[in-house]
């Protein structure tokens, strides 16, 4: 209840004031009333309304006063206030000693302006000297393995290239990463990597390809779950064209492969990839390849001097000679090594005719005529290309080329026609430089021509034309001279299994078959308990993931317990654990590490995945308690209603024991000491008797549910002091004789506990080899004493509910005195956060008063009030049907034309307009601003408005408002007319910008 929710007469001392001059002017205008000249009627008129202010005042605490006095009938107390929590790092202060024990309770020290604010650890940790050096995640649905921390070798089938490496801090903290988010391109494989020298060297020519011994790979290449690629120049490229036909897998590539040099050797490259993941291994009892190539035009003719053109030339050039020479080259199919290679041509025949020149007759006049020499008729003779040879070059020279019919007398009868010549391609064909050709070529040379050297002569030389050449394997096929397959990111070698013709795995599963965080860390943990400490973004969360961890032993892994305060890494916190004995260093991914696996159970991959920001070892949970000394109390008397002041503020709470030595006899000494140790404590003299016998008692807010034999207590944090009852109604300490009492109390520093990133550096005592104390992150949650006025509001709701929820208006007036930190509430009872129905479940959506600084505070209060509502919720509610969880804020990111009246104040309108969309936009209700409630979005024409105020510096012209929000579908952003609000929504501001126009 508001503090003025209990006045009945709202008037000011200003508005009687002004009441009061309106009827002066009216009932005696002869009167002057001027307040600051008065005349002696505007003297009594000032006393009269100072009077009258004063009855209204009092008039107005009747109220308050019956309400405090109602409330107080319940006797209830202030509720204390709330430590500040923070989470602080360590580091060692040295490598040289595996690590140090920080027990619990330690006190670390922050410095906030002129005071001290001390935190306590809240659970004892050992530090180590262990560091993280690679992380990474394997996924069972798709076979990926990703990496998110370290160098890792990438494994490209040829080469190896690496990932880049993150930097480490000194905290090894990681880079952000989704956690079991795998869109990202992993490093595994699922390939059959194939070497051959020669049968895949063949561009837009055929390749056949027959794989025996597993009947249902063509089916499976056909529905494309495998792919063909070779490697050029530019990386590994998917095969142009595959077909099957039949039993034969028909490939067509159109650029030429690059060598690559394996064993000493060079080879061209054909790889069969998994498309999709293998779910079992794939056995093969053999692969083989063939190729052929079609008709095509030669790439060169020529005799090493001059180029021929090669679709008509000369052989020997039109003057035959012995060992002229002609070069035909085709370094493409010279290559097909064992394959029928066919040269086809058109043999036409021209002549030359070689011989002595005629004389010239001369034109000059002779003195003498003689008579005419008689001259002998000379033999004209022909000369052919009788026998010729056809070379190769084997490296070392040239060697015959053995043909499928007899050819050296190919060109003797200088007859035309078509000609073949069939040969089997040798293996030891080598290329050579010819002229400006490199390659493999064949050489025609003339070995035997009679009459050649003959004058006169005619040559009969030979002319080739349409010269082409083809080659097939005629259906013999070659076993891949190497071969390799991929699986995850092993390899293995099976050359040995395809040349022997034995069975081999070409496609197995991965070495990972789970979908898990690998964590990799130098050392063994030396001690424990070890924490874990993650921060995550505050982004759509699964609640429901089951998370299960294992740790490396030498022979693989082990499960391993721990104590896991993220809820399956769906909130920020610590995972703790102890180290088991048999942990050790295992290698994973070529990595000698102490490995632990978080492996998830649900393995359905949420669309939006928690982002992992931080991961920190040596972190522990650290509150603002100030544990005070024990403190003894003697009493002189017994009265009732006893009470004694004690030595703290902002209590939170207090261990009490009280010594019954006298009031117990020595049966029920012993028979406590042993049915509840944890309850009562015992000193002994020499004699094993009891001298002192102190029980634990207990707090409550009140005596009025107490019986005589309750052993209880009230704090009355208000004056600090503790109260106990009338020795009647409820026990009371009766000891005079000795100690009667002991108190040890906690207190915090309420908000002033909320101190600074990086404020917490210090402890109050010498912690051995640790160096840095720091938290990288604000404290939080931390609260004052509950006021008066939540006081009474809390027991007005505890009237109106009788202590049983069971409204939605019973929860939220609880919901809302719970904390000071919770601003606005919404619930919905048989209702989800979509606003579809579900009788079992009461949905609760919180909204913080500091959600802008992340999630943190949220899910420490989360549990605590679960806890509450069961206590005083209907019986049959159960702590599944209760579910408290943030609102999906909606950020709204805003759009402004403003056409500036005057240009020069550009700068100040942009600051005045982005100031007045974050204030009109933050949810959280401040001064003279009332927030967002939940489920409720703001219009474009609101936003409108309020932009209006600002026309004294411009003109708003035009607005665009993007709506931006995540929920457990993924990320949505739409503009804001399109989005339908839904109950669990609420508004907060995004990112602004302000477009500044000339004045028309």
């Amino acid at each position: 209840m508001k503090q003025d929710s209990y006045k009945i007469d709202h008037r000011t001392k200003q508005d009687i004031l002004k009441q009061v001059q309106t009827l002066a002017a009216n009932y005696t205008p002869e009167w002057n009333f001027d307040v600051e000249d008065p005349d002696i009627g505007s003297v009594l008129a000032l006393l009269f309304t100072e009077q009258f202010y004063g009855n209204v005042n009092r008039f107005n605490e009747v109220l308050k006063r019956y309400h405090t006095e109602f409330v107080n009938l319940l006797d209830i107390s202030l509720k204390p206030a709330h430590p500040a929590c923070a989470i602080v790092l360590m580091n060692l202060l040295s490598d040289t000693i595996p690590g140090a024990y920080i027990p619990k309770r330690t006190r670390l020290l922050a410095e906030n302006e002129d005071e001290v604010i001390v935190f306590e650890t809240a659970h004892p940790v050992f530090l180590t000297s262990s560091q993280l050096r690679a992380a990474f995640m394997t996924s069972m649905k798709s076979g990926k393995v990703l990496p998110v921390y370290g160098d890792f070798p990438l494994k490209d089938f040829v080469g190896n290239g690496n990932l880049p490496v993150m930097e480490e801090d000194e905290y090894a903290t990681l880079l952000p990463f989704g956690l079991f988010d795998f869109r990202e391109k992993g490093i595994e494989r699922q390939a059959m990597v194939l070497y051959h020298n020669r049968i895949f060297d063949v561009e837009n020519e055929t390749i056949y390809c027959k794989v025996q011994g597993n009947d249902d790979f063509l089916t499976k290449l056909i529905r494309g779950e495998y792919r063909f690629l070779y490697y050029t120049e530019d990386g590994f490229c998917p095969i142009e064209s595959c077909q099957v036909i039949g039993d034969k897998i028909v490939l067509i590539k159109e650029k030429p492969n690059k060598k690559v040099t394996e064993r000493g050797c060079e080879y061209s490259v054909m790889v069969i990839e998994a498309v999709k993941p293998q779910m079992k291994t794939q056995m093969f009892q053999n692969i083989m390849f063939s190729s052929a190539g079609a008709v095509r035009n030669v790439e060169y003719v020529g005799n090493g001097s001059n180029d021929y053109p090669v679709e008509k030339f000369s052989v020997f050039g039109d003057t035959l000679s012995l060992f002229s020479e002609c070069y035909i080259g085709m370094d493409n199919y010279f290559s097909q090594k064992g394959a029928t290679v066919s040269l086809n041509f058109k043999m036409d025949f021209d002549e030359h005719y070689v011989g002595y020149a005629k004389e010239a007759e001369s034109t000059e006049l002779k003195i003498v005529k003689r008579k005419p020499r008689v001259v002998m008729e000379t033999m004209v003779s022909y000369a052919h290309a009788e026998e010729v040879s056809i070379e190769y070059n084997n490296g070392i020279g040239w060697k015959r080329l053995e043909c499928d019919k007899e050819y050296r007398k190919i060109f003797a009868d200088a007859k035309g026609g078509d000609v073949q010549i069939t040969f089997v391609c040798p293996d030891d064909w080598s290329p050579i430089q010819v002229g400006g050709y490199y390659g493999r070529v064949l050489r025609f040379q003339l070995q035997r021509s009679d009459n050649c050297y003959l004058q006169p002569c005619i040559h009969r030389y030979p002319i080739i034309s349409n010269l082409v050449t083809s080659y097939s394997y005629e259906d013999k096929y070659e076993i891949p001279e190497l071969g390799k397959v991929y699986y995850g990111t092993a390899e293995a070698d099976i050359t040995g299994k395809l040349l022997e013709q034995k069975p081999f795995v070409g496609f197995e599963k991965g070495n990972y078959q789970d979908t898990a965080l690998y964590l990799g860390f130098d050392k063994v943990f030396e001690n424990g308990p070890v924490s874990l400490w993650w921060k995550l973004a505050d982004t759509a969360r699964n609640l429901n993931r089951k998370l299960h961890f294992f740790y490396s032993t030498a022979t693989g892994f082990k499960e391993m317990k721990v104590v896991d305060y993220t809820q399956g890494l769906s909130k920020t916190g610590e995972i703790m654990f102890m180290p088991p004995s048999d942990m050790t260093l295992y290698e994973l991914e070529e990595k000698k590490l102490c490995w632990i696996k978080i492996v998830q159970e649900d393995l359905e991959n949420s669309k939006s995945p928690v982002i992992i920001e931080q991961l920190s070892l040596n972190a522990v949970e650290a509150f603002n308690i100030i544990t005070h000394d024990v403190e003894e109390f003697y009493l002189d008397e017994v009265t009732a209603g006893m009470s004694f002041p004690l030595q703290a503020e902002d209590i939170l709470d207090a261990e009490v024991w009280v010594n019954e030595k006298d009031e117990l006899s020595e049966e029920s000494m012993r028979e406590m000491l042993h049915e509840q140790p944890d309850r009562v404590k015992a000193n002994l003299n020499y004699l094993g008797l009891i001298e002192e016998f102190f029980v634990k008692w207990e707090e409550r807010d009140n005596f009025n549910n107490s019986s005589e034999n309750d052993r209880h207590y009230v704090l009355d944090r208000m004056t600090n002091r503790i109260i106990f009852g009338d020795g009647i109604h409820v026990k009371i300490p009766q000891n005079t004789e000795n100690v009667a009492f002991t108190v040890q109390v906690r207190c915090c520093n309420g908000q002033r506990g909320n101190v600074k990133a990086g404020m917490i550096q210090s402890s109050d005592t010498n912690l051995m080899f640790v160096g840095e104390i720091t938290n990288p992150f604000p404290a939080y949650g931390g609260s004052n004493m509950e006021t008066l006025e939540r006081a009474l509001a809390r027991g007005a709701n505890l009237i109106s509910s009788g202590g049983r929820f069971v409204t939605e208006a019973d929860y939220k007036n609880e919901i809302l005195s719970f904390s000071d930190n919770i601003d606005k509430v919404s619930v919905s009872v048989g209702m989800d956060r979509d606003g579809e129905l579900n009788e079992q479940v009461i949905y609760i959506i919180l909204l913080m008063k500091d959600f802008a600084e992340g999630s943190v505070s949220f899910y420490r209060m989360q549990s605590e009030l679960r806890e509450h509502l069961l206590q005083h919720c209907e019986l049959s509610i159960s702590p599944e049907e209760i579910s408290i969880e943030e609102p999906v804020f909606v950020e709204l990111s805003v759009d402004v034309w403003v056409e500036a009246i005057n240009i020069e104040d550009s700068f100040e309108i942009q600051n005045l307009v982005r100031e007045a969309l974050e204030k009109y936009l933050n949810p959280v209700a401040g001064e003279n601003h009332r927030g967002w409630e939940i489920g409720v979005l703001p219009r474009k024409s609101q936003i409108m408005m309020r932009l209006n105020a600002l026309k004294s510096k411009g003109i708003i012209r035009q607005i665009m408002v993007t709506a931006k929000y995540v929920d457990q579908n993924g990320v949505h952003e739409m503009d804001l007319d399109s989005l339908k609000a839904k109950p669990s929504m609420v508004v907060c501001s995004g990112v602004h910008k302000v477009h500044i126009t000339k004045p028309r």
